[in-house]
Formats: C-alpha cells, sequence, structure tokens
C-alpha cells in the first residue's frame, strides 16, 4: 500500500492568498487522480468550506479539525496518515508557520512532513526571507524536501522566473493575483455565486501539481 505523503502549504505572513492557492492546488492533484485530503491547520476555517461549496471537486476531502494543541499535532497528523491510507494519496496542510514550528520543536527531523512548499513575493527581499526560513527546516531542506512558490505575481513576470534562489533553494511554480478570488469574500457575505479562477491562475496550478507529483513523489490511486 503506497505510503499517504504530508505536503504543508505555508507563509511567512498572511496576505499571499495561501488558502485560496490550497484548494485550487488539491483540486489540480485531484483532477489527475490524486485524491487528497486537505486539511486546515489554521484555525480559522472559514475560505475552505465556501471554496470546496461553490467548487466541489471528486477525490477531494476537507477535514477542519478543532486547532489542536501545537504538541498534539505530530499525533495528529500520524493519526490522519494512518486513518486515510488506502484513500488518499496526499494529505495537504494550509497551516501557519507556527504549527509547523510546533512539528519541527516535537522532531528536528520533521518526519511528520514529507515536503514543505513555502509562498514568498518575487521579490530580492522575498527570496532573502524564503532562504532565512529554510535555515528553520534545515532537516527538511537537507533531505531536498523545501521548496518556493512565487505568490501572485504580476503576468509581465512570469517568463523570467529563475529555477532557483542564489541560495539553490528550488523554485516550483508560481500563481497569479486572481483579483476575482482576491475579492470573493465580500461577494459570499453578499450571498452572490463565487467567479471562476482565470485560466491563467488554474494553469499554474496545474503545472505546481505536476512538479509536485514528480518532486514529492505522489501517486495515483487506483481507486481514485
Amino acid at each position: 500500500m503506497p505510503v499517504v505523503k504530508i505536503v504543508a502549504l505555508t507563509q511567512e505572513h498572511r496576505g499571499h492568498g495561501i488558502t485560496t492557492a490550497a484548494y485550487f492546488l488539491c483540486q489540480s492533484l485531484a483532477q489527475r487522480q490524486v485524491p487528497v485530503l486537505l486539511t486546515d491547520l489554521t484555525g480559522r476555517h472559514d475560505r475552505l468550506p465556501v471554496l470546496q461549496k461553490h467548487f466541489p471537486t471528486r477525490n477531494l476531502v476537507l477535514w477542519t479539525p478543532p486547532a489542536p494543541t501545537m504538541r498534539d499535532l505530530p499525533a495528529l497528523l500520524r493519526k490522519a496518515r494512518s486513518e486515510v491510507t488506502g484513500k488518499a494519496a496526499v494529505i495537504l496542510l494550509d497551516a501557519d508557520l507556527t504549527a509547523l514550528d510546533a512539528i519541527a520543536a516535537a522532531d528536528e527531523e520533521v518526519r511528520a512532513i514529507d515536503y514543505l512548499l513555502l509562498a514568498t513575493d518575487y521579490t530580492a527581499d522575498g527570496e532573502k526571507a524564503a532562504d532565512r526560513l529554510a535555515t528553520r527546516f534545515q532537516a527538511l531542506r537537507d533531505r531536498n524536501r523545501f521548496g518556493l512558490a512565487f505568490a501572485r505575481i504580476a503576468p509581465e513576470e512570469i517568463g523570467e522566473l529563475p529555477e532557483q534562489t542564489d541560495d539553490l533553494l528550488p523554485i516550483l511554480g508560481y500563481w497569479p493575483a486572481d483579483y476575482r478570488l482576491a475579492t470573493s469574500d465580500d461577494l459570499v457575505t453578499a450571498g452572490t455565486t463565487l467567479p471562476e479562477p482565470h485560466q491563467l491562475y488554474l494553469d499554474a496550478m496545474a503545472r505546481l501539481a505536476t512538479r509536485l507529483m514528480r518532486l514529492v513523489p505522489l501517486v495515483k490511486l487506483e481507486r481514485a
């Protein structure tokens, strides 16, 4: 039976559209016959259920557990991995850095995480911050389990993207700003149907999903 992989998507500061990106990245994986358990470890639990309601996807299950204490996180992930074996290929965590720090504090080797994908700005400061944060998860970096994605970049910057930072951190992909999605919280409050993401955004998520499938790696389950 294939081992269920755990991938964490995180950011240093809020504002990169991580939760929305997590959903559409999982949607893209699920469409490629990679069943996903999308887990909200932020404790906010407001955005993902809305996205699931408006964009339901086969092979994508949402789990919003009550916010666990930090010391309980490793055990929570072990239990989740055990319970979805044979049903999901990957557990993708929408997680704040504080949660991942807690996992690292409990296990310096961070064995609970198979890959950590950090969203950052496509700027010199963003890359420096990523290099600095990578040292907090040195065990993952040493095993080539740490990578970057540039968040909300402008369309004209897409063709210029490097494959790694100056400090040799791999850059897996990006997602562009999609202002229809960025402003959709107001539409939900008003009871209006969410707009479909731009195709440019979905294409970027598809490329990121394909890269993760090769790199982690993630397998398709026959029962998907």
